[in-house]
């Protein structure tokens, strides 16, 4: 049985890992309960990523994480990889899960100078509707 353990971890470590600096906001999917935790992305490859977080979900465990990506669209556009999968490793810093599913997507941004309407004229046109 060591044996196969000592595998194991030779062949996780066989996939390339890029170090990788970004903000992460993450929860727990099986548990109903909403609240979000911050981390860091330390690295991550195209199957797993490892997250330094004082919150570490148990191993096996579903969770939900939006990564603020660090390079923008077009040079201007912020993005998010927002992604789930199951805890797979727990350490003292961290954990690191794997992707069941993931995608890109823009943030959503406003401009100084667009603004926001005053909450008097929003009501209004809520009740002309």
């Amino acid at each position: 049985m060591a044996a196969t353990a000592n595998i194991q971890e030779l062949d996780r470590r066989k996939r390339s890992r890029y170090p990788i600096s970004a903000a992460v906001r993450h929860r727990l999917l099986s548990e109903g309960d909403k609240t979000e935790y911050p981390g860091e992305v330390a690295n991550m490859n195209s199957f797993s990523v490892y997250v330094r977080s004082a919150e570490r979900p148990e191993r096996g465990k579903w969770v939900h994480a939006s990564i603020e990506w660090p390079v923008l669209l077009d040079g201007r556009i912020p993005l998010q990889f927002v992604c789930s999968g199951v805890v797979s490793r727990v350490d003292d810093d961290g954990f690191a899960f794997e992707f069941h599913k993931h995608e890109f997507k823009t943030k959503r941004t406003i401009s100084i100078s667009e603004g926001r309407k005053p909450q008097r004229e929003m009501s209004l046109v809520a009740r002309m509707a």
